[in-house]
């Protein structure tokens, strides 16, 4: 048995390289990129960007590098601390679509549905899709990321429009269903006629919230009688528009349609998108600051136009 000193200065130093061994571990988690998780964490300063670019005649541009980017935070160069092609990637994309009554109007519902079709069906097999719909503020999962293309279609076709439109409210609760795990080509896509008439939160809370996560959102905005000047038209122009301001503020693409056809192309238009995508990262020296955060990515090609999101915010 040992001296009862030496005992304790035994206890000390197993305490010593326990606490020094602790530290070293989480310093190293901490020097890692984290998974794509889409919520800007507090907690962790690493800001994840997905960014798409397209050159001066609106076409996809690819293959660009690192050091092709710069990205700024509230005015201030950053440096890219990783830096990823998604080119050959699989794709996880999240359909968030609107079942509210208005969507019967001119089965403007199946048309949607039919396109949703076409996009499962054209996937590869390593591709993912969350099919959520919304109505009367209520967001129901209709298939997960696991489901089969087999069921994620039956399932589409079961879904019946009923009645009133939050949109802004499904916006905001479309976080909780967009976890992604990995690293993937990933978007929003929602599609709706835009007739919001049920949403509580605001459209700047929407945009709030849309902006808080690495997701583009690609909106298609369904309507037939493509802006004919009678009033409840213009009621649904500003609500298309509010949609367009969505995807603007998180690095994605507004297609205003009028039919299957144009539904089809922007589909097309999107996927062409998240096959070139970028994904990006940068250390915040701001993070644990609490208001907006501006961020602008810029591409040093020449007559290139980068779409990312615009900003985050932290509210607490």
């Amino acid at each position: 048995m040992l001296p009862e000193k030496t005992q304790k200065i035994t206890l000390i130093l197993g305490i010593i390289i326990f606490l020094t061994t602790l530290f070293r571990l989480e310093a190293k988690d901490r020097s890692q990129p984290k998974d794509m998780d889409y919520r800007v964490q507090i907690t962790v300063s690493l800001v994840h960007i997905t960014a798409s670019v397209t050159d001066h005649r609106g076409l996809t541009v690819f293959g660009l590098e690192k050091e092709d980017f710069e990205i700024y935070e509230n005015g201030v160069l950053q440096n890219i601390a990783y830096f990823e092609n998604a080119r050959g990637l699989p794709k996880q994309i999240l359909i968030l679509l609107d079942v509210s009554g208005s969507m019967r109007i001119l089965d403007k519902i199946s048309a949607a549905k039919g396109a949703i079709e076409i996009l499962i069906n054209v996937l590869h097999p390593e591709d993912r899709i969350k099919l959520v719909v919304f109505a009367d503020g209520e967001l129901e999962e209709i298939a997960n990321f696991e489901s089969s293309k087999n069921s994620i279609i039956e399932n589409l076709w079961k879904v019946r429009a009923f009645g009133k439109t939050a949109l802004r409210d499904a916006v905001i609760e479309a976080p909780k269903h967009s976890k992604i795990q990995g690293t993937f080509q990933r978007c929003l896509l929602l599609i709706s006629d835009g007739m919001d008439n049920a949403s509580e939160m605001t459209l700047h809370e929407a945009i709030e919230s849309a902006r808080a996560v690495d997701l583009p959102i690609y909106s298609i905005g369904i309507d037939p009688l493509k802006g004919e000047t009678v009033a409840p038209q213009k009621n649904q122009l500003t609500a298309l528009k509010a949609m367009q301001t969505l995807s603007e503020e998180t690095g994605g693409r507004f297609f205003h349609v009028k039919s299957s056809a144009e539904i089809q192309s922007a589909l097309d238009n999107m996927i062409r998108d998240l096959e070139n995508q970028y994904l990006m990262g940068f250390i915040s020296n701001y993070s644990e600051q609490i208001g907006e955060h501006k961020i602008t990515v810029k591409c040093k090609k020449w007559r290139c136009t980068v779409r990312a999101r615009k900003g985050y915010f932290v509210d607490n």
